[in-house]
């Protein structure tokens, strides 16, 4: 009897397996409290409950990246309204957007749903895959899709319907492309159709873990300038999206296997292209029985870059049916399985996005053309309306690729190019290529770009400091000398000038842009034009030597120019310039003007404000600038910018604009309340007043948002941290303070506000007050150190308490490193194996052998 009781039991059991899930329950997380470890944990101890085998457990993620709440929602639940997701599924959407408070903030949020049916599926997926998702990186596709997006300073209009310029009510236009698994992809333009408010544009996916093929992908835009849904502009928003966000890291987050797909593999190209082995695939393009792909790896691979000659080569097998068979190559074990397919049966647009990972773009196309195969080079010319090649660099092994590109690739592209960055070492190649074509011109060009190559000579390594930097100028109060101007000889400049005004290339040209670091003069003699041939020149970039060098070039500028943009390295008293050069600039058109000086001016008074009166037109005006103010008693405030700067420009719509302005022996009392009372009334403003014991104080004054990428001496009573993520931008810090001491949590709060910080200099000799242990915090970007006029706290605090995997750039005391190398500290040493640039001050000298021993990567041949 008992027996039979025992029986029954166990039959209950096994016909009643059910699954446990989290119902009902909602969470929320601070991006900034975010800790994996802590979240992990609070997922394993949420409470359970079995449910039938029928029902699924569903969950929600939202994740908000770059507003000004920055948080984590998860939501557990048997049963969503609108979710239509079957077992195993999971909808990844991603939406770009405006912040209600501010239509030219731009927010990213990504939403995921998925449904499953495992024991504690649901917290499995979480523990397995939050970290992932919070770290996803959308730095680089925010940047390129914000101005396709926003359309800054164009107007509201006109919209494409099918094709048709149609004037649409709401003035806002919309697009849209949709791929399925029956069809290749279906474009839509109209006027506005809502998606929501303050979207823009909105990628999404659906997909099977058992099959991850999507089952959708589709593109929703939406954008309010004229004719801002026109297809090459939708074509350059999937474009940007297929390089920047794809959907294929999205399917390499899930490693679930399965009965219909194997171990995906994805082709990387090194940067010195050597050849690539089956130890440098991973996960990347998805498999199957049914279309399997797979490279094979015994003795070649599908791209060979041979290093003598670094041309691009197809290596490709037969598809012949075979068994699965296993073969050993270099001692590991490799699986080839049935089917395999050729790299030329992939269809054009697998290939093409193969093609896109390849990095610098020019090594691809200077590779691939006359390798006696005709789609490849068909698919590869149809993108090469954009030629970048800056990749280049003094005593670089791409010298062949470069002869390649003006000999065998110009003369077939030449009719198809419409933008060109180049190096100014190629300014001399490309104007004897140019004029060796019939038509003697690039139709179609409307954009060039001239970079100064600012790199190390043997290894290519972008520079930001040089010997320049043990300057005088470091004893001006308050002045910032980095980046250093890249020094051009006056012997390179004529020859450089000469190509701008005579070379062919710039006939057509619409736009024009110099390196953002490397100074030009403009002769005196107005004989010789600087744009002599670009009659049709509307959009002008360039960074000059002196503010008369901006006084000249815009006396020679026209009405047709447009946008003036321009750096200025240095604005002094002693600069040669009159009223009358200035009142006699006629840019009557000019309509956006951007002016950047971050070295002090030392006449704002008497040169920079007759300039931006007498420029009256500009409707978009961005001021970045550093003020030397000594000899006057008023810091630059609201009224001062709104009685001699916005009074004078009746067209005036939008102003950003950061200024820092530095008085000597400055009153507390009357500035603070001056400056209470001058905002201006539509701008939002906000300020911050420094008052230091060296007798100097500083203010800065700056639009929200904050369009600057740089912060000069900024003390620990600057309002760097808020929970608007105010200066997330910025790429360049400078650090000072002698009245307090920069502490642990000081450097922890500047790594959460400043994620892209690429450059970092202290200056602070004062002992820090609390030298507690942590763990080392992480600045990702950071490639740039400057230790000069510092405590020896600081050294420890960067070198041995942070991770720097960044770091090619040093500048230090010499006793400080000295100390630092006697002491072997294992994380200073991984912080400094990837420097490259070493400058060692007080005494300012060159790095000996009792220095390069802690410095694998410099030798002797790069100082």
């Amino acid at each position: 009897m008992e027996s039979i009781v025992l029986v029954i039991l166990l039959i209950i059991c096994a016909t009643s397996s059910g699954h446990k899930c989290v119902i009902n329950r909602h969470l929320e997380v601070k991006v900034a409290e975010f800790n994996v470890a802590d979240f992990q944990e609070t997922i394993g101890n949420l409470h359970v409950i079995e449910v039938d085998d029928r029902r699924l457990c569903r969950m929600r993620i939202a994740i908000d990246y770059i507003s000004a709440f920055q948080r984590i929602q998860i939501q557990f639940s048997q049963q969503f309204e609108d979710s239509d997701l079957n077992d195993a599924m999971i909808s990844f959407m991603t939406l770009a957007r405006n912040t209600p408070d501010s239509t030219s903030n731009f927010e990213i949020a990504n939403f995921v749903e998925y449904a499953c049916s495992g024991n504690e599926c649901d917290k499995q997926f979480l523990i397995d895959h939050i970290n992932w998702l919070f770290k996803i990186d959308y730095i680089e596709f925010e940047q390129k899709i914000r101005p396709l997006m926003m359309g800054y300073g164009k107007e509201a209009g006109q919209c494409f319907v099918d094709s048709t310029v149609t004037q649409c009510r709401a003035g806002k236009c919309f697009g849209s492309y949709i791929q399925t698994e029956i069809d290749n992809g279906q474009w839509e333009q109209a006027c506005n159709k809502n998606q929501g408010f303050g979207v823009l544009l909105q990628i999404s996916l659906k997909f099977d873990l058992h099959d991850l093929n999507p089952d959708a992908h589709r593109m929703y835009m939406l954008c309010q300038y004229d004719k801002c849904n026109e297809m090459n502009i939708m074509l350059e928003v999937k474009s940007i999206i297929d390089d920047h966000y794809n959907i294929f890291p999205v399917l390499e987050m899930f490693k679930y296997n399965s009965a219909k797909s194997t171990t995906a593999v994805k082709l990387p190209v090194t940067s010195d292209m050597k050849y690539i082995t089956e130890q440098d695939l991973s996960s990347e393009f998805t498999m199957n029985q049914q279309s399997s792909l797979e490279f094979t790896t015994d003795q070649q691979s599908p791209f060979e870059f041979t290093t003598n000659q670094q041309l691009l080569s197809t290596s490709v097998t037969k598809s012949t049916p075979s068994k699965t068979t296993t073969t050993k190559n270099k001692g590991r074990r490799i699986q080839i399985t049935e089917n395999l397919v050729e790299f030329l049966d992939l269809p054009d647009e697998m290939i093409l996005f193969i093609m896109n990972k390849v990095k610098p773009e020019g090594i691809l196309l200077c590779s691939i053309v006359n390798i006696a195969n005709h789609r490849l080079e068909r698919i590869i010319l149809d993108k090469c309306y954009s030629i970048d090649l800056s990749f280049d660099y003094y005593c670089s092994s791409h010298e062949f690729l470069n002869k390649r590109f003006y000999s065998d690739l110009l003369p077939c592209i030449y009719n198809c190019i419409q933008s060109l960055i180049i190096a100014i070492k190629h300014l001399l190649y490309i104007h004897v290529a140019v004029k060796a074509i019939d038509s003697e011109i690039l139709p179609n060009l409307r954009h060039v770009k001239i970079l100064s190559g600012r790199r190390r000579h043997y290894t290519g390594t972008p520079v930001t400091i040089s010997s320049h930097y043990n300057s005088a100028l470091h004893q001006t109060p308050l002045f910032s000398i980095v980046p250093q101007f890249v020094f051009i000889e006056d012997r390179f400049v004529n020859p450089i000038l000469s190509v701008i005004r005579c070379s062919p290339i710039m006939r057509p040209i619409h736009s024009f842009a110099f390196d953002n670091d490397a100074a030009l003069g403009v002769p005196i003699n107005h004989d010789k034009l600087f744009f002599a041939q670009s009659s049709y020149l509307t959009h002008i970039s360039i960074t000059l030597r002196e503010l008369s060098d901006c006084v000249r070039l815009l006396n020679q500028l026209d009405s047709a120019v447009h946008s003036f943009t321009v750096s200025v390295r240095t604005v002094y008293l002693g600069d040669e310039i009159s009223m009358s050069q200035i009142e006699s600039i006629c840019c009557t058109n000019l309509k956006q003007l951007t002016m950047t000086v971050y070295r002090n001016i030392l006449s704002y008074k008497e040169y920079v404000l007759p300039l931006l009166q007498h420029l009256s037109s500009v409707e978009h005006l961005t001021l970045l600038l550093a003020i030397d103010l000594t000899k006057s008693d008023n810091f630059i405030d609201g009224h001062h910018l709104q009685r001699n700067i916005v009074s004078y420009m009746p067209n005036l719509c939008q102003f950003h604009f950061h200024v820092r302005s530095i008085l000597r022996n400055a009153s507390y009392t009357e500035i603070d309340t001056t400056i209470s009372q001058s905002f201006i009334e539509e701008q939002s403003v906000d300020y911050a007043i420094d008052y230091f014991n060296n007798h100097y104080s500083q203010c800065q004054i700056y639009s929200l948002p904050f369009i600057g990428n740089r912060l000069d001496f900024i003390s620990n009573r600057f309002p760097l941290f808020d929970i608007k993520n105010t200066f997330k931008n910025v790429t360049m810090l400078l650090l000072y303070d002698d009245i307090k001491s920069f502490e642990n949590v000081f450097f922890e709060h500047v790594a959460q506000a400043l994620p892209r910080l690429r450059t970092l200099e202290i200056s602070n000799q004062l002992e820090q007050e609390e030298k507690t242990i942590t763990n080392p915090i992480e600045f990702s970007y950071l490639s740039t150190l400057i230790l000069h006029k510092i405590h020896m706290n600081y050294a420890e605090q960067l070198l041995y308490r942070a991770h720097l995997p960044n770091l090619v750039e040093l500048v230090i005391r010499n006793d400080v490193l000295l100390t630092i190398i006697d002491q072997d500290n294992r994380q200073a040493r991984n912080n400094c194996s990837n420097i490259e640039t070493l400058l060692i001050a007080e005494p300012w000298i060159k790095p000996r052998k009792v220095h390069l021993k802690f410095f694998p990567k410099i030798s002797m041949k790069n100082l």
